[in-house]
């Protein structure tokens, strides 16, 4: 085995050891909350990060979800220019309680072959 797949096999494990389970919504509204394998489907899920003020130098709290999937456990894939929806938790100690939120047209898909992942950026939805 080469390293490139011990790195691939190493950020899988990492996803499904640490992951929290999320629906994921194509822009034709398939729902697809299996991976796969049939499995829970999950994603390293941020939704809330420290960060410094550059004004104030203080400590803030910045809310910008990100959810991180194996590319190797999607069933389809999405592509820039798409709009996908991820029903998730944002507050960890409540996974109960899922958001609907949407991937942000501002930023592009993030994540490379190199390590096997694909970043999804999202913005909470707004209902009216």
């Amino acid at each position: 085995m080469n390293l490139r797949q011990k790195v691939l096999d190493i950020t899988k494990l990492a996803i499904n050891a640490f992951g929290t389970p999320v629906s994921l919504f194509a822009p034709d509204g398939t729902k697809y909350d299996t991976d796969i394998e049939g499995n829970s489907l999950l994603c390293q899920f941020l939704s809330g990060r420290i960060s410094i003020a550059p004004d104030s130098g203080e400590e803030m709290v910045v809310f910008r979800p990100v959810a991180t999937f194996h590319r190797s456990s999607l069933v389809r894939i999405p592509k820039n220019g798409e709009i996908w929806a991820v029903e998730a938790p944002l507050d960890p100690d409540k996974p109960e309680i899922k958001t609907m939120l949407t991937m942000d047209p501002s930023k592009s898909i993030e994540g490379g072959r190199s390590l096997g992942e694909i970043r999804l950026y999202l913005s909470e939805t707004k209902q009216s």
